[in-house]
């Protein structure tokens, strides 16, 4: 599925991304195209379904930390940070999660995903410039409802995920 900004207004944000557009999830087999706000934080930014996610908190410092909400249930939480350590690396960062007791996807060695104590706990890898990783995080209560439905979505969300 395809998740990409689309009959988007003219005027962009400091991303150089429209401000809004839509994003086309797949869940449950069924196609679903979504208006979608662009949410800008300190060298990222990423669509997310309009009025679906709330940010709820903003990170302050060196490590960018900001905090979205799901609005229906918030039980939902995607995180976004970044590393200010230049020294690690991706395969690093990999090797550490791991050892955590995270599992990697097969599908996708930036993918790793943990369930412990009732709750899924998913970790996205990216590299962005200069070496910075950005994680990309989010749990939800771990049961077959919460995997087949914001399981299935945040994945294809993370997909509009841009560094600076």
């Amino acid at each position: 599925p395809a998740s990409s900004p689309a009959d988007s207004p003219s005027w962009e944000g400091s991303s150089g991304r429209p401000q809004s557009g839509t994003v086309t999830v797949v869940v449950e087999g069924e196609e679903e195209t979504l208006p979608a706000v662009l949410f800008e934080g300190r060298g990222y930014s990423i669509y997310l379904p309009e009025e679906e996610w709330t940010r709820t908190m903003e990170g302050e410092g060196g490590d960018v930390q900001d905090v979205f909400t799901a609005a229906a249930n918030d039980k939902v939480m995607l995180a976004v940070q970044s590393s200010s350590d230049p020294s690690i690396t991706f395969d690093e960062v990999c090797e550490t999660l791991l050892a955590e007791g995270y599992l990697q996807s097969d599908d996708d060695d930036r993918f790793f995903a943990l369930s412990a104590d009732g709750v899924v706990t998913c970790q996205y890898i990216v590299e962005g410039e200069a070496g910075t990783i950005w994680y990309l995080s989010w749990c939800y209560p771990d049961t077959p409802e919460y995997l087949e439905g914001w399981g299935s979505r945040i994945p294809q969300l993370i997909e509009t995920f841009e560094a600076k």
